[in-house]
């Protein structure tokens, strides 16, 4: 049986700001170790131009990474790899 890595989700509301960022700094801090998403109960679709540029300042690239809904999150086939 092959290993599996932890999967964590990380939720607000948008999927535009916070999650979007806390996935970020996730994936920067070890994300090879866990399969990292995030998603929103009402996602806006794009990942904030604020967001992007907080984070660019840190090293973190936001514009790889998508807005989404909750509930495709969390279905098997969307599955990424970092």
């Amino acid at each position: 049986m092959p290993d599996r890595l932890p999967h964590v989700l990380f939720v607000c509301v948008e999927n535009s700001c916070r999650s979007q960022m806390v996935e970020g700094f996730a994936r920067a801090m070890g994300g090879e170790r866990v399969a990292l998403f995030s998603a929103g109960s009402r996602p806006s679709g794009t990942v904030g131009g604020r967001a992007i540029a907080f984070m660019k300042e840190r090293g973190i690239d936001l514009r790889v990474q998508a807005s989404r809904k909750t509930r495709v999150a969390t279905e098997p086939s969307s599955s990424r790899a970092s």
